[in-house]
């Protein structure tokens, strides 16, 4: 019984040595973190200090109606492109979306945040 558990753990441990498989589960952190920004530091720093408390929950619609768009679109072009391709594009439109507010010094803008909170919606 040992040995039967030990292989089929050795053989689920090799399925993350491929890159097709550590690619989706890294995905899932990547949102699970995003979701978290966005809700939390977003929400309380860029938003409520940059133009006001009355903005939150507009700019997290944009960011929620923004995903729903994506995931439409992203769906009716991936018979003519890869998911790969498609999933690589969004992650590095998300990725400046970061890295922007990382280094943007916060003032009252309000194009600013919700461009960002549109970008950071394409996950």
């Amino acid at each position: 019984v040992l040995k039967d558990l030990k292989n089929r753990l050795i053989s689920m441990l090799q399925l993350f040595l491929k890159w097709q498989y550590v690619f989706p589960l890294l995905g899932g952190i990547l949102a699970g973190f995003d979701n978290g920004f966005f809700y939390g530091l977003f929400s309380k720093y860029f938003i409520t200090e940059c133009i006001g408390i009355g903005f939150v929950g507009l700019a997290i619609t944009v960011w929620s109606v923004a995903g729903f768009t994506v995931s439409i679109s992203v769906g009716r072009f991936t018979p003519y492109t890869t998911r790969t391709a498609a999933a690589i594009l969004i992650t590095c439109f998300h990725l400046s979306a970061h890295l922007f507010l990382i280094f943007w010094e916060r003032q009252p803008n309000v194009i600013v945040v919700f461009v960002a909170a549109i970008v950071s919606g394409l996950v």
